[in-house]
């Protein structure tokens, strides 16, 4: 049988094509891992990640230091410090690259509907660095006639925050030029608990990655394995 034109050129095009290889489907299955652990981090209690920015150097010695003085803050940061220490590094006044520790609570409001304006605030003790910012997130219905707003006041009954939560962030930054070279996040729902506990229980988790890059993970302060 005389094949056509058409047909034999289809032939070739099948017996040239790639076959998809060991690599390809590697990638396939590591880009679905990710996916399920992301899904996983966002589904649990806390998360934690941390990713390079810049290139680390061999030696470091770095100056932790926060961008509100306030006691907590200053005990958290205490904390962090220690375990830095206790990891091997060198923390001291003066060094060459900043280590800057941000503790803050997101809180937010009810979920409303469709319809209505929202308004975020940021409130909490101010700070300059922060454009007179201060660490609490608070996020909520401007009016509404069916939920709890500011204009309208309250409409229900009183009812547990849609979110609430700590979240403990650490930037790595060179003195001389700014340049970030690493960022790390601790993100734990707070529950019924005071902000200081949670964040303390953190704290050695972001301890234990810093200087790495750590994918998003699942976090829970009751059972927080270390990071390798």
């Amino acid at each position: 049988m005389r094949l056509g034109p058409l047909v034999t050129l289809s032939l070739l095009l099948l017996m040239v094509a790639p076959v998809p290889g060991p690599a390809l489907a590697q990638n396939a299955t590591a880009t679905a891992a990710d996916a399920a652990a992301a899904a996983a981090a966002d589904a649990a209690p806390g998360r934690l990640a941390a990713y390079y920015c810049g290139t680390m150097p061999s030696t470091l010695t770095v100056e932790v230091i926060v961008l509100d003085n306030a006691d907590v803050n200053l005990r958290i940061k205490d904390a962090f410090v220690a375990g830095l220490r206790r990891s091997g590094v060198v923390v001291q006044d003066g060094a060459g690259h900043t280590l800057t520790l941000e503790v803050a609570a997101d809180r937010e409001f009810e979920k409303t509907g469709e319809r209505d304006a929202l308004i975020e605030l940021r409130v909490g003790q101010p700070d300059r660095q922060r454009g007179e910012q201060g660490d609490v997130n608070l996020r909520g219905s401007v009016w509404s006639s069916t939920n709890d707003s500011l204009v309208g006041g309250r409409v229900k009954g009183p009812k547990a925050l849609a979110v609430n939560r700590v979240r403990l962030t650490a930037s790595l930054n060179s003195r001389v030029d700014g340049h970030c070279l690493w960022q790390g996040e601790a993100i734990h729902e707070l529950g019924e608990r005071e902000l200081e506990p949670v964040a303390m229980a953190l704290v050695p988790a972001l301890v234990g990655a810093f200087g790495k890059s750590v994918k998003p993970r699942p976090l829970n302060i009751e059972t927080a394995p270390p990071v390798r």
